[in-house]
């Protein structure tokens, strides 16, 4: 535990950032798993559905 404490404390701006801004990657973070679903073979667009999609 005392490690993973010394860990926070070598970013503490970005720790305390995280914990009192309102901010969220989520809907990025969505759209970037959507476009590597598509470029997988096998992925959506393999079968057809999600072509023509635009981001």
């Amino acid at each position: 535990m005392s490690g993973f404490a010394s860990f926070l404390r070598q970013d503490l701006g970005a720790v305390t950032a995280e914990l009192t801004l309102h901010w969220s990657s989520g809907v990025v973070e969505g759209h970037v798993n959507m476009v590597k679903t598509m470029a997988e073979p096998g992925g959506r667009n393999a079968a057809g559905a999600g072509a023509g999609l635009v981001l």
